[in-house]
């Protein structure tokens, strides 16, 4: 595009506006990540938060019942996810009912506690076919993790077979 002489100061004048207004989004910008940044809290300003004792944050954290983020041996809780989970009334992320992780199409590492639930027995008989190596884990750092997946394999695998080959019952 050419200007003319006369054209110059009004061209001028057009380009600064701009240039105001890239300058003035850049601020904003910079500004949301910082506001991004002092939304995550501490343990201690989250328990403040959402009205709970430390030790009972702590406690919800362990059972995976509240969402955090941990990195190393900090936990970091967002805002936003603490408003939406208290406005959720849910009691935990990971209560589903063992329909819905039989459901669900993705493979996930469970605890005993979970992994009983899915299946539907009880942990002490879990903890028995452990034993006599006769249902699929992995043991890490001590504790023992089942695959989502191979655990639903192991008991399809006896369904319509003769009673004394299906999985022990409870």
């Amino acid at each position: 595009m050419r200007y003319t002489f006369e054209q110059l100061p009004e061209a001028i004048s057009i380009l600064h506006e701009k240039v105001d207004s890239i300058k003035d989004l850049l601020i904003e910008n910079q500004q949301g990540q910082h506001s991004h940044h002092s939304d995550l809290m501490t343990i201690g300003q989250a328990a403040e938060f959402i009205n709970l004792s430390v030790p009972t944050l702590y406690t919800k954290v362990s059972r995976r019942q509240i969402p955090v983020n941990k990195r190393g041996k900090r936990l970091y809780f967002s805002k936003d996810e603490l408003s939406a989970w208290i406005k959720s009334g849910r009691k935990g992320i990971l209560e589903e009912t063992p329909r819905d992780i039989k459901a669900s199409g993705t493979d996930q590492l469970l605890n005993a506690r979970e992994a009983a639930k899915l299946i539907n027995y009880r942990r002490p008989t879990l903890y028995g076919l452990v034993r006599q190596n006769k249902i699929p884990y992995s043991k890490t750092a001590g504790k023992l993790l089942f695959s989502r997946n191979k655990l639903l394999e192991w008991v399809g695998q006896y369904k319509g077979e003769p009673k004394d080959e299906s999985p022990p019952v409870k």
